[in-house]
């Protein structure tokens, strides 16, 4: 495992519902403009709004539209929005589905809003997997970019319907040499691994070989701190107890369920500086591992 592998963090952005915050918490007007956004769903405004904050306010990406990526991880962002239109169709006939929600059938359409307005030309991808898939976005987005598919990825999650874990998350990675050579500020490097350990597995047998080949996958030194982001199940639990093996393990300070707690830990691991591991688990079997260099630190690896 070299050192390039791990991809530069060169902006991030979050937009976040505040604690005791009430369902319409979110200000389309004021984040996203009074025209073309309103009727949009929810999951729709915080996407958006995240990654016009990571990418600046007007500001285009610094590579051309054909060298841009866009990855995004989400789950149940959009329940509200299909148990609305299955309401509509069942009640009536698809003819009174709003011409401006019914594209949203397709998860997809969050991340074409997004390609859409930021000139993201390169490729777009959805990921979808529970809890985790904010982060298996970073890590196929990341390989797209290490393959020479884009010079600049957005990577980002957003979710709607989890309470007070609402919001999107996103970041901007880059190559480090890239980053370096158009003098952009890294705030820190990152390298993601995700895998899965299926229900009709031995699965502690499987957990455990799972948990054995990430830190090498990953480069992984010796003693690292571990912040754990839990969804509460008992498969949460056991990679837990194994990731103890690594370092001393601490709750990850963003809780909740849906996709964004995962990425939002590793954004503000980023922000803290210091070499850690962000460990996410859900009672799917999913399990995502995020290792965060600082700035100014080599990977052991």
């Amino acid at each position: 495992m070299t050192a390039d592998l791990a991809l530069a963090v060169t902006a991030t952005g979050a937009v976040l519902r505040p604690p005791g915050a009430p369902d319409d918490w979110f200000d389309v007007a004021t984040e996203l403009g009074r025209r073309g956004y309103k009727y949009l769903p929810p999951g729709a405004h915080y996407l958006l709004a995240a990654v016009r904050r990571a990418l600046g306010t007007g500001a285009a990406l610094a590579a051309e539209p054909d060298r841009r990526g866009l990855a995004v991880g989400c789950h149940g962002v959009l329940g509200d929005h299909y148990a609305a239109a299955d309401r509509t169709v069942a009640a009536g006939h698809s003819d009174r589905l709003s011409p401006v929600t019914a594209p949203f059938f397709a998860v997809n359409a969050l991340a074409g809003r997004v390609a859409g307005e930021h000139r993201t030309q390169g490729f777009t991808l959805t990921t979808t997997s529970p809890r985790v898939a904010g982060l298996e976005a970073w890590e196929t987005g990341g390989r797209a970019l290490r393959a020479g598919r884009c010079d600049v990825l957005v990577v980002a999650t957003t979710e709607h319907g989890t309470g007070a874990a609402d919001g999107a998350v996103a970041v901007v990675l880059e190559d480090a040499g890239r980053a370096a050579a158009r003098g952009a500020v890294v705030h820190g490097r990152c390298r993601v691994g995700t895998g899965l350990v299926p229900a009709t597995s031995d699965v502690p047998r499987a957990t455990a070989a799972l948990l054995g080949d990430l830190p090498r996958r990953l480069g992984l030194p010796d003693r690292i701190p571990v912040l754990m982001d839990s969804d509460g199940s008992a498969f949460a639990d056991t990679v837990a107890g194994l990731v103890g093996e690594w370092g001393p393990v601490r709750p990850a300070a963003a809780g909740g369920p849906g996709c964004v707690p995962p990425v939002l830990a590793v954004s503000t691991a980023v922000a803290a500086g210091a070499d850690t591991v962000v460990v996410s688990a859900s009672r799917t079997g999913h399990v995502a591992v995020a290792h965060i260099i600082g700035p100014d630190k080599e990977s052991a690896a």
